[in-house]
């Protein structure tokens, strides 16, 4: 999921966000990211639309901060 919401970054971002994961996880990423999709604008919004669900479930919860 990561991999296809990052597409909508911009390099810079990319690089940011894949340069705290872990060296396995942000090479699957990456790997997805270059990855053609047959309807990538829809799967684009339903990751990115996921991330954020996930990451505001885990604020509500304390797990993280931002």
């Amino acid at each position: 999921i990561l991999g296809v919401a990052l597409k909508s970054f911009g390099v810079n971002g990319q690089r940011k966000i894949l340069s705290v994961c872990e060296r396995t996880y942000a090479e699957q990423a990456f790997k997805v990211m270059n990855t053609r999709l047959s309807n990538e604008a829809r799967d684009i919004d339903r990751a990115c639309a996921r991330v954020k669900a996930v990451m505001t479930a885990l604020v509500k919860k304390k797990i993280i901060s931002l």
